[in-house]
């Protein structure tokens, strides 16, 4: 998992014209992918319909 934060980091500072941009869309990201890691370990990693 640090793995893929990393690579978010990464790409979002490529992408970032400010330091405020950069942590505006990390955070945003990071929970996106709080949100969605929690929707599969509620699901024990089974598929889940996200519609």
């Amino acid at each position: 998992m640090l793995a893929v934060t990393i690579s978010i980091a990464t790409q979002t500072l490529e992408s970032a014209s400010s330091p405020e941009t950069f942590h505006e869309a990390f955070i945003g990201r990071l929970k996106a992918m709080s949100r969605t890691y929690g929707l599969l370990s509620r699901e024990h990693w089974n598929p889940l319909c996200t519609s």
